[in-house]
């Protein structure tokens, strides 16, 4: 039986919704013949709200349970979260952040960064393209010139390549010296 689970039988079910019998190898039991009779059952809708008697039955089963509530990154000294205790992945630095990161991370960012897209009408300042991905450039690099971080003058839209070839790109200009 090319094709089929080793250890698994063809098995009959009865479809819910249309209650044609169909023939499968699944191990667990189906409960619908395909797709279409799942989706017109309607036992699992997008977008639409529980019924009272659903939610009271949820409220009713969660109560007096602990909810888990760990928001944002897990503490990594205490050894919880996606590694085991003491370990950490290979190129974190103790919450190192560059100033880079810093400016990227202030809410005035990315303000600025819509407003340099939207002076520019979406285009590559450098060659013209539109429609592809767009960088916003500083052409006074943000971390040589913090006050003009979020000066619209000082940025310019470009397309991925055309930003590669910037002097001060992936912060090139503070490598130099």
């Amino acid at each position: 039986m090319k094709g089929y689970k080793q250890g698994t039988r063809k098995k009959e079910f009865a479809c819910e919704y249309c209650s044609k019998v169909f023939i499968t190898h699944i191990s667990r039991s189906p409960r619908f013949c395909g797709k279409e009779c799942f989706k017109k059952s309607g036992v699992f809708q997008h977008n639409v709200p529980h019924s009272k008697e659903a939610n009271e039955k949820n409220r009713q089963t969660h109560l007096g349970k602990k909810m888990p509530t760990m928001i944002g990154h897990p503490d990594w000294s205490k050894g919880k979260g996606w590694f085991k205790k003491d370990s950490k992945p290979w190129n974190y630095q103790g919450g190192v952040r560059t100033k880079s990161q810093i400016i990227k991370d202030d809410v005035r960012y990315k303000k600025w960064r819509k407003k340099v897209f939207e002076r520019d009408n979406y285009t590559c300042q450098e060659c013209g393209k539109k429609g592809c991905y767009l960088h916003p450039h500083h052409i006074k690099g943000k971390v040589e010139y913090p006050e003009l971080a979020f000066n619209i003058d000082n940025g310019q839209t470009l397309c991925v390549p055309c930003h590669k070839l910037t002097e001060n790109y992936g912060g090139r200009a503070n490598k130099k010296t």
